[in-house]
């Protein structure tokens, strides 16, 4: 099948998989080529992958290309290319997996011979699924938010339960989120703000189902609230509510999922606030705006004043986007990267550790197609599949040998 986009049209194409896939389907969006364009077209999954990560299709098809992660309250990151795992970075409570709790300061393999498919950095912990669809954790687990039903940290990875239609998952400070090829979404972890969505706060060492429908088809959990979305496009929120994060126009935990008003496409949590994308490329966010991190002009400190969405600043030119602790990262659909909120560290990578309230890009290349944001750190992914690094490095979580901060994206050779 050959489709080709011609000027101002955008095809979206769904690819439907058997019945022993792991994944229902893909949508695939073909945008009319820009003139100077060299990136392979982005798409949207169902269900996606803490979406929005811009990747080449074949990420979901075969194992040559590359993922990479780190979360919102991680300092350790994660790469799977060609289906081997490599981590690197803070590995205080074996979160790397690697079987010691020894910082790591270059990209380490997990294991070899083994085809792993998706992963998610939490706070201290790690989430990861293999190809067949079971789902694996290693670090701290005071809380159960490896889900093994214990309180053991764990040093290697161990497989969680004997499931195997797990498609994606995602890492909160302390709680874990996942969902099944049947569109069930689970939870376990941490509990005292209700980050699991079961109207109460008890903790839960195995994952759990919420009740609430089997039309899930997208998760993100932040530092201690969680973001979904259905396949009707509606967006779901609940947990740590202190700076308007979950989006009910208040400041008080939610303890079910909330319907934050709109059709929405994409959603990614940050520590404290929250970004999501409607139809249209139109970004918006709400919560925490103590460095910037809404990018919209403004700072609040620790006063609490965005619990509804609003408009990120540049209207709707935004092809993807990731939330970090308190910065976020965006690409645009010229394969630009921008970046704002606090940057204390360089994670900004503007080459300078002055916050930014405002969208600014980094750089001039136009071949960035994914990117992923730490809690003080950033990771970004080329056309050509180099992965490079910037921000924080006190535990060696850029990956490049050394513990040096870098305030410019800088190539890590060792992927």
């Amino acid at each position: 099948m050959n489709l080709k986009a011609s000027k101002g049209q955008t095809i979206l194409l769904r690819i439907i998989f058997s019945s022993y896939s792991p994944f229902h389907s893909l949508i695939i969006r073909i945008r009319a080529p820009l003139k100077d364009r060299q990136k392979i077209p982005s798409f949207n999954s169902f269900p996606p992958p803490d979406n929005p990560i811009p990747s080449p299709l074949t990420i979901f098809l075969n194992h040559k290309n590359i993922i990479m992660k780190t979360g919102s309250f991680a300092q350790h990151s994660l790469n799977i290319k060609e289906g081997i795992l490599s981590t690197w970075g803070n590995n205080n409570h074996g979160q790397l997996g690697v079987g010691t709790s020894i910082d790591v300061l270059t990209p380490a393999p997990v294991s070899t011979g083994t085809l792993w498919h998706y992963l998610a950095a939490g706070g201290s912990h790690t989430l990861a699924i293999k190809a067949d669809g079971t789902l694996w954790a290693s670090g701290e687990n005071n809380f159960g938010q490896l889900g093994d039903g214990t309180q053991l940290e764990r040093k290697s990875f161990v497989q969680i339960g004997t499931d195997n239609n797990w498609v994606s998952v995602s890492a909160g400070q302390y709680h874990s989120m996942g969902l099944k090829s049947d569109g069930t979404l689970w939870t376990w972890g941490h509990n005292v703000h209700g980050q699991l969505g079961d109207s109460g706060t008890t903790d839960r060492l195995q994952p759990s189902q919420l009740v609430s429908g089997n039309d899930w088809i997208n998760i993100d959990a932040g530092g201690n609230h969680c973001l979904a979305l259905k396949s009707d496009n509606t967006l779901w929120a609940w947990g740590f509510n202190s700076f308007g994060q979950v989006g009910n126009t208040t400041f008080i935990d939610q303890f079910t999922p909330f319907n934050v008003a709109g059709v929405w496409i994409a959603i990614s949590a940050g520590a404290f606030h929250s970004l999501a994308m409607q139809s249209g490329g139109a970004l918006w966010a709400w919560g925490g705006n103590i460095q910037g991190e809404l990018g919209n002009g403004t700072v609040s400190g620790n006063v609490p004043v965005n619990a509804s969405p609003g408009l990120v600043h540049g209207g709707s030119i935004w092809e993807s986007f990731n939330a970090g602790g308190r910065h976020n990262l965006a690409l645009q659909a010229n394969g630009t990267l921008w970046a704002w909120g606090y940057n204390d560290r360089g994670q900004l990578g503007n080459g300078s550790t002055t916050l930014s309230n405002l969208p600014i890009q980094i750089g001039t290349d136009t071949d960035w197609i994914g990117i992923s944001a730490g809690y003080e750190h950033s990771l970004g992914l080329k056309v050509d599949r180099t992965v490079w690094a910037w921000g924080l490095n006190n535990h060696g979580e850029l990956g490049l040998g050394t513990t040096t901060n870098e305030s410019t994206p800088t190539h890590i050779t060792a992927i």
